[in-house]
C-alpha cells in the first residue's frame, strides 16, 4: 500500500509505540483523518456527477442546438451528397447538419465557427510542409504565423483530419506562450479549442494516429480547469487514446513516453487518491514501474541520445525501484542533452537535484 511505503517513517514510530499505547492512539487519529478526507472528497464527486446530470437533462429539454463551447456541430459528408451538403452549411448558424463520411456518421466539432467549402486543393501536402516547418522552428513568432495560416485556409480544409490536428498542435503551443507571459484566461480558452480540434480530427478519421495523439495530449492540459471527477475519468480517456496512436503509429516515440508518464503518475498515486478513484469508478487505474520504464526505453529507442525528459524519467523509475547506480548516468545524459523548446525549466531543476542526492 502506497500510503504505508511512503509513510515508512511514521509508521515504525507508531508500531515502536504501541507497548505504551500512545502509536496506537496516534495511527488511529492519523488513518481517521484520512478517512475524513476520503469522504470529503467522495461527498465532492457525488455532487460534481449530480450537476452534470442536472445539466444533462436541462441540455436535452432544450434540444441540444449547440456544444458547451458555444461552436457548432456539424457533420462531414463525402461522395455524390457534396454539393447539397455545401449549400446546407454555407453560412451555417446555430444548426446540426447531418451527412455521411466514408459511410458512417461523424460528428465534428470545429474549434471555431465556419461555413465550409467542400473543393479539394492540390497543394494541401505542401501547405502542411510549411505548417510544420513553423512548428519546428518553434518560436512565439512561428507559432502565431502558423495558427494565421491556418486560420485562412479553415474553410476550405476544415474537413480534412491533418488540417484539425495541426490546428490543435499550434493552439496548443499558442495556449502556453500565453501562459508563459501571464494571461492565464486566453490559456485556458485556446487550450479548449485545441481539445476540440484534436477531438475533430479523430472524428474526421479515426486512423489518425496524431489525432489521437493530440486529443490525448490536450485533454491533460485542461486537466487545472476540470472537476476532480472529469479528471478521473480523462486519466482513462487519455490512455485509450494514447493506446490508438500507437497503435496506428508505433514508430513515432512520443506516444510511448506519454504512455510511459501513465504509468509512472498512476504508479506514484497516494493511497487517498487510489480511493477516490475506486469510490467513483468502482476500480482504481493501476500500472507499475516497470511498465513505465518498458515504455520510456521504447521512446530512448525511437529517438536515441535527444530527449532530456525522457532520459529523466528513465532515471526517475530506476530510482524507484531502487537502482540508483543505474540511475546515475541517465541523469547524467539528461543533463548533457539539449534542452528542448517545449520543456519546463523544472525538468533541468529536477535532473541537477536528483544528480546531488545519487551521485556520490
Amino acid at each position: 500500500m502506497l500510503l504505508f511505503r511512503r509513510s515508512a517513517p511514521a509508521v515504525i514510530c507508531a508500531v515502536a509505540g504501541l507497548a505504551t499505547g500512545a502509536g496506537l492512539y496516534l495511527l488511529y487519529f492519523r488513518l481517521r483523518e484520512e478517512l475524513l478526507e476520503i469522504r470529503v472528497l467522495i461527498a465532492e464527486l457525488k455532487q460534481e456527477l449530480a450537476a452534470k446530470n442536472n445539466a444533462n437533462g436541462r441540455n436535452r429539454r432544450r434540444g441540444n442546438r449547440t456544444n458547451h463551447s458555444g461552436y457548432y456541430s456539424v457533420t462531414a459528408s463525402s461522395g455524390d451528397e457534396d454539393d447539397d451538403f455545401v449549400d446546407a452549411v454555407a453560412g451555417l448558424s446555430d444548426q446540426e447538419v447531418t451527412g455521411r463520411q466514408n459511410g458512417l456518421e461523424r460528428n465534428v466539432q470545429f474549434a471555431s465557427p465556419v461555413s465550409v467549402e467542400m473543393d479539394g486543393d492540390e497543394s494541401d501536402e505542401q501547405f502542411f510542409k510549411e505548417i510544420d516547418g513553423f512548428i519546428a522552428a518553434g518560436s512565439k513568432a512561428d507559432y502565431e504565423s502558423a495558427l494565421s495560416l491556418l486560420k485562412m485556409k479553415e474553410k476550405k480544409m476544415a474537413l480534412d483530419a491533418e488540417f484539425q490536428w495541426r490546428f490543435s498542435k499550434v493552439m496548443y503551443f499558442v495556449a502556453n506562450a500565453a501562459g508563459n507571459r501571464g494571461d492565464g484566461d486566453q490559456k485556458k480558452e485556446l487550450l479548449y479549442l485545441a481539445k476540440d480540434a484534436a477531438l475533430a480530427a479523430v472524428n474526421l478519421d479515426t486512423n489518425c494516429p496524431d489525432g489521437h495523439k493530440w486529443y490525448a495530449i490536450t485533454v491533460g492540459s485542461i486537466g487545472d480547469y476540470e472537476p476532480t471527477s472529469e479528471k478521473i475519468k480523462n486519466g482513462y480517456l487519455i490512455k485509450e487514446h494514447i493506446q490508438l496512436a500507437i497503435d496506428l503509429n508505433p514508430k513515432d516515440p512520443t506516444p510511448h513516453h506519454m504512455l510511459g508518464r501513465w504509468c509512472y503518475s498512476i504508479y506514484m498515486l497516494s493511497w487517498l487518491e487510489r480511493k477516490a478513484a475506486a469510490a467513483f469508478f468502482g476500480a482504481p487505474p493501476t500500472s507499475t514501474v516497470e511498465e513505465a520504464l518498458q515504455h520510456f526505453m521504447q521512446a530512448e529507442n525511437l529517438n536515441p541520445g535527444k530527449w532530456k525528459e525522457n532520459s529523466l524519467y528513465i532515471a526517475k523509475c530506476l530510482v524507484e525501484k531502487r537502482q540508483y547506480s543505474s540511475a546515475v548516468p541517465w541523469l547524467r545524459k539528461a543533463q548533457s542533452e539539449p534542452d528542448d523548446k517545449d520543456v519546463d525549466a523544472e525538468v533541468q531543476t529536477e535532473v541537477v537535484n536528483l544528480l546531488a542526492k545519487y551521485d556520490r
